[in-house]
């Protein structure tokens, strides 16, 4: 027995979203180097939990901005765009956290003592509980990132 409603979001645009979270979440690479440093007003775990968000809020705008074509109707548009953020969102949250926890256990893994090799280790599991605690805020700003591209 066939489903006769139509899916709300095809799967073009769910392959968009995907790219997108995927891509916004690999250049959080790019802005390691300031996570690294602790500033006196902001630490790092800070740093990277808004970085992730911030991430996952404009890969869910122009997962939406891509995608516009791709919505059914200008009523469902809302609702379309709301989910589709959130896949871009939470994508990008599950890529830059895969990324950032990767480089740290590499820095970790090339440790010269033992002291430092615990400094590091310590680095790594934080990096590894932020970008785990990254994810369910990072669908909150998918989802509103969504809403605005919409």
């Amino acid at each position: 027995m066939q489903d006769s409603t139509p899916s709300l979001i095809t799967d073009k645009a769910s392959l968009t979203a995907l790219i997108t979270g995927c891509c916004g979440g690999l250049t959080s690479a790019l802005f390691r180097p300031v996570i690294k440093i602790n500033f006196e007003y902001l630490a790092a775990p800070r740093l990277q939990l808004i970085l992730v968000l911030t991430l996952s809020f404009l890969a869910a705008l122009t997962a939406v901005i891509l995608a516009r074509k791709q919505f059914t109707s200008r009523f469902h548009a809302p609702g379309e765009a709301g989910r589709l953020g959130i896949r871009a969102g939470v994508f990008c949250a599950l890529w830059a956290g895969a990324v950032l926890t990767s480089l740290a256990t590499w820095d970790a893994s090339g440790a010269s003592s033992a002291s430092l090799d615990r400094a590091l280790r310590s680095r790594m599991w934080l990096v590894f509980a932020v970008s785990l605690a990254s994810l369910l805020p990072s669908v909150l700003c998918g989802f509103v990132g969504g809403l605005i591209g919409g």
